[in-house]
């Protein structure tokens, strides 16, 4: 004789989720679950539209510098990022970046404000 499974409801299965996340709350009637999930939803909605705002910011970067693009490849590649700019636009092309005193201090400021927003 084949022994039966027996199956757990949807119910059940999600009641045993949530304990699992939440061992010291109790879910005795639909109000206090379904407040539960209203408060899991609110906290996932707003983790979303921060990620989304980030990488919006992110993709507007990379699409207005390419040169940020190809400079966070490479170090996600592993190669150094300065010795690979260096390569590309080669020592005199470093040199010009660096005497235009208004597009190393726009760079420098953009760079240290995506920092910021990245890293906090």
């Amino acid at each position: 004789m084949a022994e039966e499974k027996q199956v757990k409801s949807r119910r059940d299965q999600f009641g045993e989720r949530l304990k699992k996340k939440y061992p010291d709350r109790e879910y005795a009637d639909d109000e206090a679950l379904f407040g539960q999930i209203s408060d899991d939803y609110d906290e996932y909605d707003n983790k979303l539209s921060g990620y989304e705002e980030r990488e919006r910011k992110l993709t507007d970067m990379l699409a207005n510098d390419p040169h940020s693009a190809q400079f966070i490849t490479d170090m996600a590649q592993g190669k150094d990022p300065w010795t690979s700019l260096i390569n590309r636009i080669g020592i005199d092309g470093v040199k010009e970046m660096l005497d235009d005193r208004t597009a190393v201090r726009n760079s420098v400021l953009t760079n240290i404000g995506l920092l910021m927003y990245f890293c906090v």
